[in-house]
């Protein structure tokens, strides 16, 4: 992995800007906090900015409270993004990249585009809290708790806590190291994985009621809408990781969960657990991700049109 380009950046610049994907998870927030803290720790500023807020769930994280939705209206050297393949993928804040004089582009993504003035893609890790983990190493400064736990977080949560098949030795050794500078594997685990709010639980309940199975067996899935969001007054990122449990059914390939949103338009999120590569699924909605985990939206169509298409590409596949 070369880092050295953007290890070269960090030195020579001062003011800088982290963005990263709209509706956040772990690995994201992991990687923006990590950047945040070396930044700190160098004498550096830099503003976390991110589409959306942050799900409760990260709370415990050092310094997560000072991502926002919009940055100070003034130029920046360099403005970071981490974890998204493409500018859409940033909802509004991509409006905020004209801020900077330099774009730079860090992802594990292999549908990256590389829109970035300089792009460090490297599919080949399991999470992008592994590329923020090089970068920091090569600055030879020590691991605090705080940064170990953030990139720990990222790391943790974008393999489904080492069980998916992006883990692999890289990424526990980089993990061991992260526990010995103080991270806690409990402490992630129960705040990110095992704590919900009682009305994500119930919502989930009533989720798995709807499960559809194909008559194949080889395709499941949810959908949930907006009515029965706000009926149990959840809101969106509370339903993250949802779409593992229908990933569990027994001989199923393909699985997709299907989430209304309020402002209109339908979020997909796919699995796999075959040979079929759901990133290029969701590419055909102007999404992307991996092999075994992807994510799209689709505008102007109704919840039960989008169920509809998605299947259809999905059945497609696996003829």
């Amino acid at each position: 992995m070369e880092v050295g380009i953007i290890a070269d950046l960090i030195k020579a610049k001062h003011d800088f800007m982290i963005i990263s994907h709209e509706n956040p998870d772990g690995d994201c927030i992991g990687s923006m906090l990590g950047l945040h803290l070396l930044f700190k720790s160098m004498g550096k500023t830099s503003v976390m900015v991110n589409a959306d807020l942050i799900p409760d769930s990260y709370s415990f994280l050092s310094s997560v409270e000072k991502i926002v939705t919009s940055p100070p209206n003034r130029k920046f050297d360099v403005a970071i993004v981490v974890d998204c393949a493409t500018l859409s993928r940033m909802g509004d804040a991509q409006n905020f990249l004209k801020m900077a004089d330099i774009v730079v582009n860090i992802d594990h993504h292999k549908s990256n585009e590389f829109f970035g003035d300089i792009n460090l893609v490297c599919s080949e890790v399991a999470a992008s809290g592994e590329i923020i983990f090089e970068i920091i190493k090569a600055f030879e400064l020590k691991l605090t708790p705080e940064l170990a736990t953030s990139l720990f977080t990222a790391i943790s949560t974008d393999t489904g806590s080492f069980k998916f098949s992006n883990t692999n030795f890289k990424t526990f050794r980089i993990a061991a190291e992260l526990v010995e500078a103080g991270a806690k594997p409990d402490v992630v685990a129960e705040n990110v994985f095992d704590s919900k709010p009682y009305a994500t639980l119930k919502l989930l309940g009533d989720v798995l009621k709807s499960l559809k199975v194909s008559p194949c067996g080889r395709v499941s899935w949810v959908t949930i809408s907006n009515k029965k969001m706000k009926e149990f007054d959840v809101s969106e990122e509370q339903t993250e990781g949802f779409v593992n449990y229908v990933r569990m059914v027994e001989g199923a390939q393909v699985s997709v969960l299907l989430r209304e949103q309020e402002d209109g338009g339908v979020r997909v999120s796919w699995r796999s657990k075959g040979d079929i590569d759901v990133s290029n699924l969701a590419g055909l909605f102007g999404g992307g991700g991996h092999a075994r985990a992807a994510g799209c939206t689709i505008e102007g169509k109704t919840l039960k049109e989008a169920e509809s298409d998605v299947l259809k590409v999905v059945y497609d596949a696996l003829q």
